[in-house]
């Protein structure tokens, strides 16, 4: 059994910095990650270590949804193994230490410092508590470093949210004291005392920066080697507070090198806040070369191949004529696009045409390609990819999508449906799935630390058609990110367009109105065992904080009821709007804000619900989710309109799961809430969770408001294990500078 665990890790290790590269650790642990391999996992006597490299290196490479899932499930089977319960967040201050660290930092990575905190917290007063050994196969001096330098990038982040000058300073300052002490345990190693120094110059001591500095400089000239990375972004960083910055890029530029080839793009993201904190603070020099390495972030859109009907029998004409000279045209045009922006994370959806050439393209270049389809995909071959038809001309591109599909890593989330259901007449589904789309990349793009791009190819004369590439222009061009266009016009050569196929039936239309729209449910946790007597106090209060919580959305509140202490809501615009996704687009937001205003309703009466005999200090539980959904209207029963449907069912499942106090989303609300408030609103990622009643598993997000747009503190607090002063946890990275 050992030697397997060895052989297995022996292929985890990065491959020397002159050679090639290695294989996916996606594909590697879609390989290991088999029932016949369960004792190498859960019975090394060494420890669990497969789930910590497995972990380690998928955050590494970027993937921090597996990496927490990993990490939290090597937890949760520790815990049955010494026969305590498996169900976090009782892992949160108990398992193996280096698990709790990788489960702070895939949080981290995920966008959520809020869940990084609650594991990060107590384990950094675990490693300063006396006594403390590291476990088997754990070197506890660099856990040690590493965990408390999680403090020093909390506040190292929290910078950067701070507009007050002496806030900023104070923060530094705090901050760079947390580095000093990782440093203690890591006497050799250039990262903690470099990132002390730039904090020190961000606080306005130059003398102690410099100082640090050129500590940190003679560190990490001692670390470095061919095969490592760190030591020379250490020694860059150091030349730019000393003031060489000739020698501060070359450095950078040996570094950057050397993560590409060992896939760690996450170490080129990290080196980025630092130098925009030194830059914020007066120094000339320019990042954008990092973004270069790290490659472009890209979503696409673009017209679909001309269905046999069009510019046929309706009279018009010819859009994107199934013309092999067009067709490879436009490719050639996109590959160039594709190399102008460097793109190494690309996201489409795959429909015959445009949408294809884009997924190939991005695929012959080595990048990776995440695809999202509107709906289940029997339907979308039949209306988007070859129309139902079995001529050689439309199986073709059928089997172009397939061939893009087994090509796409092994990753659960390569091939992401906006929605599992049927088409069923719904043209707005394909709006929905453009929204989806955009939103799933920022997220991305902001882990990456890069600003993500748009690419469109486009017939200037579309009308903004549901889910066609004008409207998918449109809603972008909200987000404030900047678009490129490929004219189909300017390429489209005057080819005759005569198929002959027949059209396929057209999909029969809904029995009921068929729209997506954002739904709230709530709940209060623990109300089941509130006493009768208590009963009137209660609902002197929880109707009227929904009341007032719902309130504020207008006319885009579209069906509130409560039963008890359950709340479910509808929001959207009422009308049928054009342009497909704009009434999901305006719910999400008045939901978003609904669920916020009921969590601080709660939380002001925590009083209250403390003599009611409720165990959480804020008990309500808020769960949103945005998807497609029947219209009853009216429902024969209530007498005015109600809602049905998979995606109401979701939006129930989600809330039992919610942590008291809080909002989680879906990814599909989460997605398009940040297309359509990016700055409003901060969606943490929690991880993919199991829904209640066995309903499914989904990523989560938190929802909460970005600390530009409320001045209420925007993380939990947790009391410094050091020196007395309040600090939050956000994550550093195991055997990195955080």
């Amino acid at each position: 059994m050992t030697l397997r665990v060895d052989s297995i890790l022996s292929k985890l290790t990065p491959p020397p910095i002159e050679g090639q590269a290695s294989q996916s650790i996606l594909d590697l642990l879609a390989l290991y990650d088999q029932h016949e391999y369960d004792a190498e996992w859960d019975a090394d006597p060494q420890g669990p270590r497969l789930y910590r490299w497995f972990a380690e290196k998928l955050i590494a490479e970027g993937h921090p949804t597996p990496a927490l899932n990993l990490a939290r499930r090597g937890l949760e089977r520790e815990a049955s193994r010494m026969g305590k319960t498996g169900r976090l967040p009782t892992a949160e201050a108990e398992g193996d230490p280096s698990l709790r660290y990788l489960v702070a930092l895939a949080f981290a990575r995920g966008g959520n410092p809020a869940s990084a905190d609650r594991y990060a917290a107590p384990l950094v007063q675990q490693v300063l508590s006396k006594g403390w050994t590291a476990p088997t196969g754990v070197n506890g001096s660099e856990l040690a470093g590493n965990a408390l330098a999680l403090a020093g990038r909390l506040l190292k982040d929290r910078i950067r949210e701070t507009s007050g000058e002496a806030d900023r300073k104070d923060l530094a300052r705090r901050a760079a004291e947390w580095y000093l002490k990782a440093a203690e345990f890591m006497p050799d190693d250039a990262f903690p005392v470099g990132n002390a120094a730039t904090l020190h110059f961000v606080a306005g001591d130059a003398a102690k920066a410099e100082q640090l500095a050129a500590k940190a400089y003679e560190l990490a000239l001692a670390q470095t080697s061919p095969a490592t990375y760190w030591p020379e972004a250490s020694a860059g960083e150091a030349c730019l507070v000393l003031g060489r910055e000739d020698e501060a890029l070359p450095r950078y530029e040996i570094a950057a090198s050397r993560m590409l080839q060992a896939r760690d793009r996450g170490a080129l993201a990290a080196l980025l806040p630092n130098i925009r904190l030194l830059v914020a603070a007066g120094m000339s020099f320019d990042p954008a070369w990092i973004t270069k390495h790290i490659g472009g972030v890209v979503v696409f859109s673009g017209h679909r191949i001309d269905p046999p009907w069009f510019g046929g029998e309706d009279g018009r004409p010819a859009r994107f004529p199934n013309d092999p000279i067009l067709i490879d045209t436009l490719k050639v045009q996109i590959a160039a696009e594709l190399e102008r922006l460097n793109a190494r994370f690309g996201f489409c959806s795959l429909a015959c045409g445009s949408d294809i050439l884009f997924a190939e393209a991005m695929l012959e270049r080595r990048g990776d390609l995440q695809v999202v389809l509107p709906f289940a995909e029997r339907d979308f071959l039949r209306l988007s990819v070859d129309y139902g038809l079995s001529e050689p001309i439309w199986a073709a591109w059928a089997e172009r999508y397939r061939s893009v599909l087994d090509r796409l890593s092994r990753d659960q989330d390569a091939k992401y449906f906006a929605t599992n259901e049927p088409h069923l007449g719904s043209d707005e589904l394909f709006g929905y799935a453009n929204e989806v789309l955009q939103g799933i990349t920022i997220v991305r793009a902001r882990q990456l630390s890069v600003d993500p791009v748009a690419l469109v190819v486009l017939d200037p004369v579309s009308p903004p058609t549901p889910g066609g590439a004008a409207h998918f222009k449109e809603i972008w061009g909200r987000t404030g990110y900047k678009a490129h266009i490929v004219n189909l016009a300017d390429l489209r050569n005057d080819v005759t367009h005569g198929s002959g196929s027949a059209s396929p039936a057209p999909s029969p239309p809904p029995a009921l109105r068929r729209q997506v729209r954002a739904m709230l449910f709530a709940d209060v946790a623990g109300f089941s065992r509130m006493t009768e007597e208590l009963a009137p106090e209660f609902f002197r209060l929880f109707p009227q904080m929904v009341a007032d919580s719902l309130a504020a959305a207008g006319d885009r509140l579209l069906l509130k009821n409560t039963w008890g202490d359950g709340v479910f809501a509808v929001f959207g615009a009422d009308e049928i709007v054009e342009g497909g996704g704009e009434a999901a687009l305006s719910g999400v937001v008045e939901a978003a804000n609904a669920a916020l205003r009921l969590v601080t309703a709660f939380m002001t009466a925590e009083q209250e619900w403390k003599r009611m005999g409720f165990t959480d200090p804020n008990p309500i539980r808020v769960a949103l989710h945005a998807g497609p959904v029947f219209e009853l209207s009216p429902d024969p029963v209530l007498g005015r309109t109600n809602y049905f449907g998979q995606h109401v069912n979701r939006t129930a499942r989600i809330e039992p799961i919610t942590i008291p106090g809080s909002v989680y989303a879906s990814e599909q609300f989460a997605a398009l809430l940040t297309v359509a408030a990016p700055r409003e609103f901060s969606c943490e990622f929690v991880g993919v969770e199991p829904l209640a009643k066995d309903y499914a598993t989904a990523p989560l997000y938190q929802v909460r408001r970005s600390l530009a747009a409320d001045s209420a503190p925007a993380h939990p607090v947790w009391r410094h294990p050091l020196h007395g002063c309040n600090n939050d946890l956000l994550p550093g990275k195991q055997g990195q500078p955080v």
